[in-house]
């Protein structure tokens, strides 16, 4: 888990503008507050709600905070139960909440356990005494959630209260909109603050599968959710440098560009971190026999970065180009570069982000010379004419044939292709 004192994405300016809105906001017309923080996949949602609570400690617990992992009890088909269990964990005096939540359990329709009993393959209806009126059974059922309500609203009184909501968007889509609703009837109370952390395009894809493809989901939630905002994306340009740990030559003009690389396909943050890790693991320090570090050669990580990237994100392409190891050839001859297989993999990604990455490449010096690199590892790139590759690479054919002759990666070609990419496949 990610301390707040380690965060590289600068998200101390959004805590303290959701410090000042857990402060303000929570406790008008007699309602509480449910905020939305919408962001994608891997973009730092739960590291933020963790944050929250950090950031509340050290303000010796401003608010009484506790956290619901949707994901995590997904298998109760009545979202109540894991609702009120995960707010019996409140503290400071919430003896009464806990016992007013063991009530409404105790007071939950037969017929309620019955289907958790099939999802769940536990007999829990010996909770139940004997069968019931089922009318008479959801009036003690709803009288016990008022009481619930009752109960909690005195205690929040003293303290205002967040209930963090995660995970919520790794659930079916129809359990996703039984908790909103269940928030909504059951916590919707002054001074509790619900934060839930979700993407927002997924939440409208999972409303419109369950009430058609026209539903105004703006509409829908506006019942529900009273303030929303985006997460930031983060500076993932700066956030990526800050997590290699190898040496590489000339690493003020390299690590930009392997940031850029990230950068350039849109990488969410916890893609990031994993593909990192195994980059910094492939290019771990060596150290040579005088104890000194030896930097790899510049274009060493970018090529390693490629391939990470091009497996992480795009496992057919690269099965299609890297699935086999590359023989020894005597009898080479010039071939045109649109004859290249370097030239059918640019065909494949073209409507890819991935494109993004040569494109942006191809911009600058150091660039020119990484992308060369990059064609190497589909063909020799010294067999390929010159000034097809030069006009490509935007440099001129004297260039190119410099590069080439100065290249110590193509001096063992393909060995060192070929013992790379098994380095990439072990660690993957």
């Amino acid at each position: 888990m990610i301390k707040l004192e380690e965060d590289k994405l600068n998200r101390k300016e959004l805590l303290d503008n959701l410090f000042s809105i857990f402060s303000t906001f929570g406790n008008q017309d007699g309602q509480g507050l449910t905020m939305l923080i919408n962001g994608k996949y891997g973009t730092g949602k739960s590291t933020l709600l963790n944050f929250i609570k950090e950031k509340n400690l050290s303000e010796k617990n401003k608010f009484n905070i506790v956290s619901y992992d949707a994901w995590e009890c997904n298998y109760f088909e009545n979202p109540i139960i894991p609702l009120m269990y995960s707010l019996s964990k409140l503290e400071n005096n919430a003896k009464k909440v806990k016992e007013a939540a063991k009530k409404v359990v105790k007071a939950i329709p037969i017929s309620f356990f019955k289907t958790l009993a099939n999802i769940t393959k536990i007999d829990v209806t010996a909770i139940a005494e004997k069968e019931a009126d089922e009318f008479s059974d959801f009036d003690k059922y709803k009288n016990a959630v008022d009481n619930y309500k009752s109960i909690l609203k005195e205690y929040c009184k003293e303290k205002k209260t967040i209930f963090l909501v995660d995970e919520l968007d790794r659930c079916l889509p129809e359990y996703q909109i039984k908790v909103l609703e269940s928030i909504y009837h059951v916590l919707n109370i002054p001074n509790l603050i619900v934060v839930i952390a979700i993407d927002k395009d997924q939440l409208d894809t999972s409303i419109k599968s369950k009430f058609g493809i026209y539903t105004d989901t703006y509409g829908y939630l506006s019942k529900f959710i009273q303030y929303e905002i985006d997460l930031p994306k983060g500076n993932t340009y700066s956030y990526v440098q800050s997590l290699m740990t190898f040496a590489v030559e000339d690493p003020e003009y390299i690590k930009p560009i392997l940031a850029n690389m990230f950068q350039s396909i849109n990488l969410p943050i916890r893609d990031c971190q994993i593909v990192v890790q195994k980059l910094n693991l492939i290019c771990k320090e060596i150290k040579d026999n005088w104890g000194y570090t030896s930097p790899y050669y510049y274009y060493y990580p970018p090529s390693v970065l490629f391939l990470l990237l091009l497996k992480h994100t795009n496992q057919k392409i690269y099965k299609k180009y890297f699935s086999k190891p590359v023989e020894i050839s005597y009898d080479k001859k010039k071939s045109s570069f649109k004859n290249t297989i370097f030239y059918k993999f640019l065909n494949d990604i073209d409507n890819t982000e991935f494109k993004n990455i040569f494109d942006n490449l191809l911009k600058e010096g150091y660039g020119q010379a990484i992308a060369l690199q990059l064609i190497n590892l589909f063909d020799d790139v010294a067999y390929i004419d010159e000034q097809e590759l030069a006009n490509y690479l935007n440099r001129s054919a004297e260039d190119v044939i410099q590069l080439i002759s100065k290249s110590r990666f193509n001096n063992h070609y393909p060995q060192s292709r070929n013992s790379l990419i098994s380095k990439i496949d072990i660690i993957l």
